[in-house]
């Protein structure tokens, strides 16, 4: 796996990126595109699951490392000129349970390989709303870092449980909108499309 100077300096610009953006709510980002270069898009793609399903194209990951320097070369030349359009995932369903299937969406390899090198602009939320607590051989399971509600609920006596899920809900999310609020914090054409 590369393992670069260049590669940790972008990795740097990342987290700077995510820290201001955090620090300035209404600081909006206008070009982004130049850091994801060929070292780093090639440092993103070896940390990619190997066993991950192909895209629409069919090509798996080891066929689109066969000739890697080549695909992140033209794709770093398309993001620069601000030609990159991803194409849509290939959809299938898994199994959920016995009576129904979720939806997963697989996208190219290119694509996986520059969101996996795209800035955070949000830090992952310490406080959830909702937790699952399930039980495992008779014992009940907390994820750690569960409110404290969660374990009353397996340790005091109670009077209602709400077991409730959205369904759909990606499905049904408005994408017009959701690059609408994208681009409130990044003015970059090469990743709000």
């Amino acid at each position: 796996m590369p393992d670069t100077e260049l590669e940790i300096g972008t990795w740097g610009k990342l987290v700077l990126i995510a820290q201001r953006a955090r620090e300035e709510p209404q600081c909006q980002f206008t070009s982004l595109a130049h850091l994801l270069d060929e070292r780093f898009l090639a440092a993103c793609y070896h940390r990619l699951g190997r066993d991950r399903a192909s895209g629409v194209d069919g090509v798996t990951w080891k066929e689109y490392g066969e000739h890697l320097d080549e695909n992140l070369r033209d794709l770093v030349a398309r993001l620069k000129a601000k030609r990159y359009k991803p194409l849509p995932a290939r959809r299938v369903y898994i199994p959920k349970d016995e009576h129904s299937q979720r939806p997963l969406d697989c996208p190219l390899w290119k694509t996986r390989s520059c969101r996996k090198g795209s800035p955070r602009f949000w830090r992952r939320s310490t406080r959830r709303t909702s937790w699952t607590v399930r039980t495992v051989l008779g014992r009940a399971r907390v994820p750690p870092g569960a409110p404290r509600a969660s374990t009353t609920i397996m340790t005091q006596p109670i009077n209602h449980v709400i077991d409730a899920d959205l369904k759909a809900f990606f499905d049904s999310v408005s994408h017009p909108g959701l690059m609408r609020c994208l681009q409130v914090r990044i003015n970059d054409p090469a990743f709000c499309c």
